[in-house]
């Protein structure tokens, strides 16, 4: 019985340590959904815009919301990757809301238990949750918006 739990003790210790080894890439994915609580273009609320509220990260594209200017079926993906040394996030896509380069970090939000991800370019503001609950420790988030 004595092996059995150092047995477990010693899976549970490799589970939660090799959990921690996410990079952003995979942080944002494993995330898959986030949420969009606010999108500002030079200071201006233009959230009303989209038709949908969702930015879906996979290992090679993104879905993200059309907006109302004349978009159509088809315009919501893009391509995507992340340069960890510089905290950047670049977008490809037919949306000029999330189409570019952007600086981002992620913060713990514990009063709502979810992660929340920020991203900001010259002219654009994005904020986002995911709905994926808060499970403080498991995961370390990187490029925590308290870093500097």
């Amino acid at each position: 019985m004595k092996r059995f739990y150092i047995n477990l003790l010693f899976f549970t210790f490799f589970l939660l340590n090799s959990c921690r080894l996410l990079d952003s890439k995979d942080y944002l994915v494993a995330n898959s959904a986030w949420f969009i609580d606010s999108l500002s273009v030079n200071g201006e609320d233009v959230k009303y815009l989209l038709m949908g509220n969702a930015m879906i990260f996979e290992e090679e594209d993104c879905s993200i919301p059309l907006n109302q200017k004349g978009m159509k079926k088809g315009d919501d993906k893009g391509d995507w990757s992340v340069d960890e040394e510089n905290r950047t996030i670049t977008i490809v896509s037919k949306n000029e809301y999330f189409n570019g380069t952007f600086k981002y970090c992620f913060k713990e939000n514990k009063e709502d238990s979810v992660i929340e991800l920020y991203m900001v370019s010259e002219s654009i503001g994005i904020s986002a949750h995911s709905p994926n609950k808060l499970e403080s420790g498991l995961i370390d988030i990187p490029f925590s918006c308290n870093e500097e």
